[in-house]
């Protein structure tokens, strides 16, 4: 066996020999690797400036500041689990929002509505959640941009249905944490970013 092809064993179903040192998996680790993610409906992938399907995204997220008075939606971030948004430490440089909005399709429709596999949805409400924490990355640096990442803290978890499931248009992203996730990630091609524009 070679070095470069090994690989740590999952945790979960852990091997009697060990070919390579592996780092136990931290808490914060644990709670991503547990987690229900990803898309809630499939659709094909849409790019390049057209408005994608409602209900496709359900992990993205805005966070709404206050200046002079006056409330807008100044930067996007994408929920990773239950409780934390993932985003880019420079949306703080001038201030902390007011609450992160879950569950957004249409910024300037009071109800998110639209077709999807051939019928007409409607989205459930969306969720305006308080912050508890911003954790900026250490080295982030406002003059460089390096390490431009955050997370935030919500107060609360998202809320769930009456069933105790996650509602249909508010779900973490899939992180590639096994193996599996990683060699897809690995082998994508082309990659999409999404946001309001």
């Amino acid at each position: 066996m070679y070095y470069s092809d090994s690989k740590c064993q999952d945790v979960k179903t852990p091997q009697p020999e060990k070919f390579v040192c592996c780092q136990e998996m931290s808490e914060g680790m644990q709670i991503l690797d547990g987690q229900i993610c990803g898309d809630h409906y499939s659709e094909p992938k849409t790019y390049g400036g057209h408005e994608l399907s409602i209900l496709s995204r359900p992990w993205m997220a805005l966070l709404m500041f206050r200046e002079n008075n006056v409330e807008r939606f100044r930067c996007a971030g994408t929920l990773i689990t239950e409780r934390f948004v993932l985003t880019a430490a420079h949306c703080f440089n001038e201030g902390k929002p007011q609450f992160v909005r879950l569950g957004e399709y249409k910024i300037s429709n009071e109800t998110d509505c639209g077709i999807l596999k051939g019928k007409y949805v409607c989205a459930p409400p969306v969720e305006d959640i308080k912050i508890d924490e911003i954790i900026k990355h250490e080295n982030f640096s406002q003059h460089t941009g390096l390490n431009d990442i955050a997370l935030i803290k919500l107060s609360e978890k998202v809320v769930r249905d009456s069933n105790g499931k996650l509602k249909n248009n508010i779900r973490p992203i899939c992180l590639p944490l096994n193996d599996t996730l990683q060699e897809l990630a690995e082998n994508e091609e082309e990659f999409l970013v999404t946001g309001w524009g």
